[in-house]
């Protein structure tokens, strides 16, 4: 766990860890992207980047299809999960081909 969000934190212990799926918040993941700690060659690399609770930018997808070489599949997701309802998701090329469908 992390007592205070930091991208390099995060990216440590994604490393440490073999964390295979992360999530977050957009602003979370735009600073995973930025962290020079995680890369495609990276050991324990993610899989997954998952984010919802606001809009992300038009850029996302494609941002981490760059980042990551095409290596980690990037979701958006949206549900009421505060209600118990039912939640729905965009990842992949989906997302990709529909980078505003949120």
């Amino acid at each position: 766990l992390l007592h205070k969000w930091d991208k390099d934190a995060a990216a440590r212990l994604i490393l440490r860890e073999h964390i295979t799926s992360a999530g977050g918040v957009p602003a979370m993941a735009m600073d995973l992207l930025e962290s020079e700690l995680l890369s495609s060659s990276s050991p324990g690399i993610l899989e997954a980047l998952a984010f919802g609770g606001a809009p992300s930018a038009r850029t996302m997808p494609g941002d981490v299809r760059r980042r990551f070489e095409g290596r980690v599949v990037c979701a958006q997701g949206y549900g009421l999960s505060e209600t118990n309802a039912v939640a729905v998701s965009v990842q992949g090329e989906d997302y990709l081909c529909r980078p505003e469908s949120t």
